[in-house]
């Protein structure tokens, strides 16, 4: 991409969550992004179609850094241990101020679907590896692990402060250690969920 349209871009998307920040998405204005921005209406539509175009960009680039850098966090690449999983819950403990006002403008269930479906298909793939060992259907492990995992994250994120990322490392931990979930989830499949869970979010349009 173009280094002056790149500019632009983050200028827009960085007044825009300015305005994210004092009142509801369905209050803000194009002209005032583009006051606050300081840049004309014709910028923006030269980069957005419209204010919900710009929030999906908003979101996916904001998120696919968070999530890059908190797979920088980990301290094994590809490696699902206790010890990345709580590093991993600190870092978003640490951005947490964001993804609240994320999810009060725009709501939870407005990205779940797209958070549940991307962790069922980064998972699918190991649990029908392992679930041909078991007695059970490699689609209810998918289901199961991805509506528990969505659900630990949506309450840990909207609650206020439930726990500590390291209570909550702690505690799925031992939830996934437990005999009968150890033997239908490969190891690395948590890491390569994490990774994914959130870059494809999409906005539904009113």
């Amino acid at each position: 991409m173009d280094r002056r349209k790149q500019k632009s871009q983050d200028i827009i998307m960085k007044a825009f969550l300015e305005l994210l920040k004092e009142k509801d998405l369905a209050k803000i204005s194009m002209n005032e992004i583009a006051e606050r921005a300081n840049v004309n209406r014709g910028t923006i539509y030269l980069n957005f179609v419209d204010k919900y175009d710009l929030l999906e960009k908003c979101i996916a680039v904001n998120l696919a850094d968070l999530i890059r850098d908190c797979k920088g966090t980990t301290a094994s690449a590809g490696a699902f241990t206790k010890e990345s999983l709580e590093q991993t819950f600190r870092y978003l403990e640490a951005n947490i101020a964001f993804l609240r006002d994320l999810i009060a403008n725009v709501g939870f269930l407005s990205i779940r679907k797209c958070i549940l479906d991307e962790i069922q298909s980064s998972l699918r793939p190991y649990i029908i590896e392992e679930t041909a060992k078991n007695n059970v259907r490699a689609e209810v492990a998918v289901q199961f692990f991805a509506s528990a995992l969505t659900g630990v994250l949506e309450w840990w994120l909207t609650s206020d402060t439930p726990c500590t990322a390291e209570e909550i490392a702690d505690e799925l931990w031992i939830l996934l250690q437990s005999d009968r979930l150890g033997k239908l989830l490969h190891p690395k499949a948590l890491t390569s969920t994490m990774s994914k869970s959130c870059e494809s979010a999409r906005i539904p349009r009113p």
